[in-house]
């Protein structure tokens, strides 16, 4: 008994050898192949490393090449600052558009509000010396006073009578609150155009256009 107990020992510990052999002998095929998975990819990598440095290509421009690039690079950077100067430019233009505009804006806006009121001394006009009286009132009718008034009378020419253009310009002076008088002398009797400006301040506050008859001959 005791002989088959002890032969039935080492029968399981020669198995267990065995099985521990085994064991031994995968673990370094596993060893083996994962080496030579790394060895393969180390020889990939550095194939294809030389393919790519073999194609790589490093180019040294030359002298004239360079010149190029440098008068190129300076008219674009030239070509930029036009853009940017006339952009520039362009900006104040239209700023100063923009204030002349409203400024005429202002100014028309002053005109139509400004009342005008032009009569002849003697009335209706004639040839010869005439007193003109232009009255300026505000909308609300408040006489409008420190104001330059001009009073022109102008008469086309008639080529067909021998007549040849005539003017006549009349400085207004105030003579009390809103009324400005001037006098001045019509070379003729007929149709004359008429406008009437005045300025305050620097600033045009009226302009009115009509037209007077004059008596008189030619």
């Amino acid at each position: 008994m005791i002989h088959c107990a002890l032969r039935l020992v080492a029968r399981q510990q020669l198995y267990l050898v065995q099985d521990y052999i085994s064991w031994l002998e995968e673990v370094a095929i596993e060893h083996e192949a994962q080496r030579q998975s790394d060895e393969d990819l180390y020889i990939v990598a550095r194939q294809q490393t030389r393919e790519q440095i073999k194609e790589f290509k490093f180019v040294i421009p030359n002298k004239g090449e360079r010149i190029m690039r440098s008068r190129l690079a300076a008219k674009i950077l030239f070509a930029l600052s036009v853009m940017a100067v006339s952009a520039m430019l362009g900006t104040i233009q239209i700023r100063a558009q923009s204030s002349a505009t409203s400024k005429q804006n202002q100014s028309s806006a002053t005109q139509k509000q400004t009342k005008v009121e032009l009569t002849t001394d003697p009335s209706p006009a004639q040839k010869g010396n005439n007193t003109v009286r232009a009255k300026l009132t505000d909308p609300a009718g408040t006489p409008i006073t420190g104001a330059q008034v001009t009073v022109t009378f102008s008469m086309p020419a008639m080529p067909e009578m021998g007549m040849a253009a005539m003017k006549t310009v009349i400085k207004a002076t105030e003579s009390s609150g809103g009324m400005y008088e001037g006098k001045g002398d019509l070379g003729s009797g007929g149709t004359w155009q008429v406008s009437v400006t005045a300025r305050r301040d620097g600033k045009i506050i009226a302009n009115k256009r009509l037209t007077v008859k004059a008596t008189g001959g030619m």
